[in-house]
């Protein structure tokens, strides 16, 4: 009895698919694993092979599942960032509408922004896996300036960064583990 070479080949490429080129060596397992069982199966004499080429088929579906649950978990993450990046934008704007039509005056708590057409998501405080909070500043009893965060509700898994907006309307990114100030990175 022989042993299927494209069994041997399909196992082989499966094991370096865990470790180098995932993509591109998983593909070629899986393709190579289903030629071998299938070789295997039709052959008129016995062939041995068809639990190993087995074995590269499951770790070539295997590594190239996780490339798909990697990429787009990336994705996910960038489409919740920019989203938290729209929506610090969209305060500034509501923040300066609220300034013109109050004389100058500044919000004194997040839910007056919804009037100027703030997302009621980003005023309750949650959007796409971002959490907002709005800080006034006072002065003397009077609120001068203000202070916005966008934070991932789940750090790693909803968003990476956290950004601030200041009242210039500039956005500060920091990594995680770092607290989001002025000297953060401009976005």
């Amino acid at each position: 009895m022989t042993l299927d070479r494209k069994a041997i080949a399909s196992f082989a490429l499966g094991l370096i698919s865990l470790v180098y080129f995932p993509l591109l060596t998983g593909f070629f397992a899986i393709i190579i694993g289903h030629l071998s069982r299938s070789s295997i199966k039709r052959s008129q004499e016995p062939i041995k092979g068809k639990t190993i080429a087995l074995i590269g088929l499951v770790l070539g579906y295997l590594t190239l599942g996780s490339v798909v649950l990697v990429s787009w978990q990336r994705a996910h993450i960038a489409q919740n960032e920019s989203s938290a990046l729209a929506s610090l934008r969209s305060v500034h704007h509501g923040v300066e509408s609220h300034l013109e039509a109050n004389q100058g005056s500044y919000p004194i708590v997040f839910s007056q922004l919804e009037k100027s057409g703030v997302d009621s998501m980003v005023v309750a405080g949650r959007k796409d896996g971002y959490g907002f909070t709005y800080e006034p500043i006072e002065k003397d009893g009077a609120t001068i300036d203000y202070w916005v965060q966008a934070k991932p509700l789940q750090p790693g898994v909803s968003g990476r960064r956290t950004f601030c907006l200041e009242k210039n309307g500039n956005i500060h990114a920091a990594q995680p583990g770092e607290q989001c100030n002025s000297k953060r990175p401009l976005i």
